[in-house]
């Protein structure tokens, strides 16, 4: 048979076509949307802002926000639907201890303009502020 690895030539054993086995080759090594998306989702979710902050580059920060971004714009093509709420939360939750001020000033913020949609903080405003926030604790001036 072609030439494959002894685990998939077990796989495909028995295949007695090569239209069939190009199905079956296909079913188990072709990325399926539900896996693509689904992994997208969890690096998503687990995007860590901490792990950034540890960083001893500058700009540490923003490319956590740049990565935080590319996965939203991911998910998005992907068909998936994410709220400003999420995309926020999704933000601030990988933020380091050190941050719980910033974060609990920021969502009082939220509240308090929940109902204005003309003052209602967005991805944008919040990434501004996460970035003068960093800016600020590392004493740059602008």
């Amino acid at each position: 048979m072609l030439c494959l690895g002894e685990e998939t030539d077990q796989l495909v054993k028995g295949t007695q076509n090569p239209v069939d086995l190009w199905k079956k080759l296909q079913k188990l090594y072709e990325q399926q949307e539900y896996s693509s998306h689904f992994f997208i989702r969890k690096m998503f979710y687990e995007l860590v802002l901490a792990y950034y902050a540890k960083s001893d580059e500058d700009n540490a920060m923003s490319l956590c926000i740049d990565a935080h971004r590319s996965l939203c714009h991911e998910l998005r093509s992907a068909g998936a639907i994410i709220d400003n709420e999420t995309e926020h939360q999704v933000l601030l939750f990988g933020l380091a201890a050190s941050y719980d001020c910033f974060v609990i000033t920021t969502t009082q913020s939220f509240r308090q303009n929940a109902n204005d949609t003309q003052n209602y903080i967005d991805a944008e405003n919040l990434i501004s502020q996460l970035l003068d926030e960093d800016r600020r604790r590392k004493g740059v001036k602008l």
